[in-house]
């Protein structure tokens, strides 16, 4: 006996998905914890765990800039590309967008490494700092901006963070829990 339509279906659309390469990398829906999604990257050397309702960007939130590169950026939001050439830096369409109960955070990767502080276990994101570039978009009483410099595993990083200033303390633990969790490989 054959199998049922619906099987059928199910076989097909998994089968035209994994040609299609949804997602652009693997990525497993049940982490460790319930609710969690765990998302590998093997082009960028990375592995990180995050709340299935945040997003993820699929692509570059910072199509013009040329170094440092854009590795990673999630939200509690959806993520907007934004099209500001003289803010090369800034994924501007995500900033634009963060809401006050928001929080945002975007890894870039530097070519060069050894230069930074060595990354803390746990993440800490220590005191609001201005990143490089915020001013594109002026000063925002919706959040508090985060930008660190760190090397992890021989690689050089920047981070940016934003806190809405609303946000909810279950959601800046979980930001706290990404960032602890996010893995990097040497190369």
């Amino acid at each position: 006996m054959g199998a049922s339509p619906a099987v059928r279906l199910a076989v097909v659309a998994a089968l035209i998905c994994a040609a299609a390469g949804c997602g652009g990398g693997a990525v497993a829906p049940d982490g460790p914890a319930a609710g969690w999604t765990t998302f590998r990257d093997d082009a960028h050397g990375l592995t990180v765990r995050f709340p299935s309702s945040w997003h993820r960007a699929t692509r570059s939130l910072t199509p013009y800039l040329a170094g440092p590169k854009e590795i990673l950026s999630l939200g509690t939001f959806r993520l907007r590309r934004g099209d500001a050439r003289s803010c090369a830096q800034m994924p501007m369409g995500a900033v634009e967008t963060a809401r006050s109960r928001d929080v945002f955070l975007s890894v870039q990767e530097l070519a060069e490494h050894g230069n930074g502080p060595s990354r803390r276990h746990p993440f800490a994101l220590g005191r609001p700092v201005a990143a490089p570039g915020l001013e594109c978009v002026g000063t925002s009483p919706r959040w508090r901006s985060y930008w660190l410099r760190f090397d992890d595993a021989g690689r050089g990083f920047y981070l940016l963070a934003l806190v809405g200033r609303d946000a909810p303390p279950a959601r800046v633990h979980e930001l706290h829990e990404v960032l602890d969790d996010l893995r990097f490989e040497r190369r």
